[in-house]
């Protein structure tokens, strides 16, 4: 499998911003605490039934050298910024496959981003506040086997560790900073992630726990018992 169609599959569980802009405020950082983000899910094409299945919520818990990244769907992304190692956690039960749990360093990350064609980040200048945040606007276009992915990224410098920065930029390269609103666009369908609520606090350990139901995989066994599945199913 190329590494496109890698990061295109895991874009939708390791990226997450917010869509909210209000008055500047004392915003504390590195940031700790927890955020809740709405997604919003549009489509001209997608039937409401499919639409209907993708996810509607999602959230982030972050410490000073951990984060995790929560979909409702039972999707997450955990980052242990002292082993340096990034924890991809993929639900597909409702497809009737497993639970795999994916283990990659921030280096294949790395070096994952820089074999990406076609994905040249642009910074366009424009800055607002977010939730007390100042955050500046990146833009990138990803080209895959199954299409593009325009992305509109607004990110804030020094909003939490950066090793969290390389966790939900694995698709775009290196931004300047923690991307804190996210807009993903397919010709298919968009996505947006909007924040709800943002909490500041010390998050428990157990936020972070990989929990046993998930079964260690790499991205390649996964992707394989995915096209399995489809070809079974007749697509």
């Amino acid at each position: 499998m190329k590494k496109a169609s890698k990061i295109l599959f895991l874009i939708p569980t390791m990226l997450c911003m917010a869509f909210v802009s209000g008055k500047a405020q004392d915003a504390p950082m590195p940031f700790t605490g927890s955020i809740q983000y709405n997604i919003k899910n549009t489509s001209d094409m997608l039937p409401p039934e499919h639409l209907a299945q993708l996810p509607t919520s999602a959230s982030i818990k972050m410490s000073k050298d951990k984060m995790v990244f929560e979909q409702a769907d039972g999707n997450k992304a955990i980052v242990d910024a002292a082993t340096n190692e990034i924890h991809t956690l993929a639900n597909l039960s409702m497809m009737g496959l497993g639970k795999y749990h994916i283990i990659e360093s921030v280096a294949e990350t790395a070096a994952d981003t820089a074999s990406i064609q076609g994905a040249k980040l642009t910074a366009t200048g424009q800055s607002k506040i977010i939730k007390g945040y100042t955050a500046y606007e990146y833009t990138a276009t990803i080209k895959g086997e199954q299409g593009s992915v325009d992305l509109s990224i607004w990110c804030v410098p020094d909003f939490c560790n950066p090793a969290f920065n390389w966790a939900t930029q694995v698709a775009v390269g290196q931004l300047n900073g923690f991307p804190l609103e996210y807009s993903l666009k397919t010709a298919a369908y968009t996505m947006d992630f909007v924040v709800g609520k943002l909490h500041y606090g010390e998050v428990d350990e157990k936020a972070f726990a990989i929990p046993k139901s998930y079964k260690p995989s790499t991205v390649e066994e996964m992707q394989k018992d995915v096209e399995e599945f489809m070809k079974a199913m007749g697509m």
